[in-house]
């Protein structure tokens, strides 16, 4: 959970930032960049897990499990 602080941090910091904006140019390009940081944050945490899985020479379901788990916490519990 320690390495999410930064995603959360950002992500809060960029839907905020998104949401006063007067200009509806300026909504969509702070949109777009909000959905990329999102994206970016997920395609890290699978690299990161990957390479970790993959030191043994093979992924188990309990490394797969553990994947599933850290995603879930990266996207449904950032309102916890």
């Amino acid at each position: 959970m320690k390495d999410l602080t930064i995603p959360y941090i950002s992500s809060i910091l960029n839907i905020v930032l998104t949401s006063i904006q007067d200009n509806p140019v300026y909504q969509v390009v702070g949109l777009i960049l909000t959905i990329l940081s999102l994206c970016v944050s997920i395609l890290y945490t699978i690299f990161k897990w990957y390479n970790e899985a993959k030191k043994d020479g093979q992924i188990t379901s309990e490394e797969y499990e553990e994947l599933l788990e850290k995603l879930d916490d990266l996207t449904n519990k950032k309102g916890e």
